[in-house]
């Protein structure tokens, strides 16, 4: 019986650890939208791509990538800025 008890506790913890990374991963595809969108200059522009590329390739953040697809809000959160991105890639061209 506490073997079982165990193993419901280990169920629901990580089942909330997936949720707040969902949480955690739709936030940071948010920020760095509004970061993207706001930078003006090629340099800014060019930090903010340096730093999505660190927190994207980032362990912590690849574990919970492979999430994302299934949940709705991270998903169109990922595509927003990937869109976005992709459309106005000339703020990083000279």
């Amino acid at each position: 019986m506490f073997k079982f008890i165990i193993a419901v506790l280990f169920v629901l913890s990580s089942a909330s650890a997936t949720a707040n990374s969902m949480v955690d991963i739709t936030n940071g595809f948010s920020d760095f939208h509004a970061r993207w969108d706001a930078c003006s200059s090629q340099s800014e522009c060019a930090k903010v791509l340096r730093e999505y590329h660190v927190w994207f390739n980032h362990p912590n953040t690849q574990v919970s990538l492979t999430s994302c697809e299934r949940d709705a809000k991270c998903y169109t959160a990922m595509m927003n800025f990937t869109l976005d991105f992709l459309n106005n890639m000339s703020k990083i061209k000279k």
